[in-house]
C-alpha cells in the first residue's frame, strides 16, 4: 500500500496540488508511484522467497508471479490512495479490507474449509501459484490458468484507477 500512503500524504501536505499545476499529469504521478511500488514489492518478495529457499527451482516463474501480484496490489493501492481523504480513512479501509487480501492464506492453513471460497478473492490468483510452486512443486504450466485470471484482474483495475484519478483531479481542482 505504498502508493496509497504516498498519495494520501501528498494530498494532506498539498504537494500533489503543487505537482499538478505543472505540466505533470495525474497519470504521470500514478505511473511513477506504481512503478516504484511494484519494483519494491518484487524485490522484497524475491528476498523473502530466497531467505526461505522457496523458489521451487523456478526463479523466473516466481518473479513473474510476484510481478503480476505486485501490479495488482499497486493498482489497488493507487485507487485507495486517490479515494481516501486522509490517513485515518486509508488505514480504516486497509484494516477493513485486509481480510479480503489475506483470505486465501486462511484456507491454505485450514484445508478442511470449502476451497471454492478463496477463489472469490483476486489475491488468490497470485498467492496460490506461489504456494503451489514453492510447496507442491507445480510447474509454470500448472499455474498459468490462475496467472491469466490475475492478469485479467489487473487489466480490469486499470479503468477503475483511471476513473478514481479523474475524480480525484476534479476534487483537487475544486479545493484550489
Amino acid at each position: 500500500f505504498l502508493p496509497a500512503a504516498s498519495l494520501v500524504d501528498e494530498r494532506e501536505k498539498r504537494t500533489l496540488d503543487a505537482v499538478l499545476v505543472t505540466p505533470t499529469r495525474m497519470s504521470d504521478v500514478l505511473v511513477g508511484k506504481g512503478a516504484f511500488a511494484v519494483l519494491l514489492a518484487v524485490i522484497m518478495g524475491m528476498a523473502t522467497l530466497a531467505l526461505n529457499n522457496a523458489f521451487g527451482g523456478q526463479f523466473w516463474t516466481m518473479a513473474l508471479i510476484l510481478f503480476i501480484g505486485s501490479v495488482m496490489m499497486a493498482l489497488v493501492g493507487m485507487a485507495l490512495g486517490l479515494w481516501a481523504r486522509d490517513v485515518t480513512t486509508m488505514y480504516t479501509a486497509i484494516k477493513a479490507g485486509g481480510i479480503l487480501i489475506f483470505l486465501p492464506v486462511i484456507f491454505v492453513l485450514f484445508p478442511g474449509l470449502p476451497q471454492w471460497i478463496p477463489k472469490l478473492v483476486p489475491t488468490y490468483y497470485f498467492l496460490q501459484p506461489i504456494y503451489d510452486i514453492a510447496i507442491r512443486g507445480y510447474s509454470f504450466a500448472d499455474v498459468v490458468p490462475d496467472l491469466l485470471i490475475a492478469v485479467v484482474f489487473c487489466i480490469a483495475l486499470v479503468p477503475l484507477v483511471a476513473w478514481v484519478a479523474r475524480w480525484s483531479e476534479r476534487q483537487l481542482a475544486m479545493t484550489v
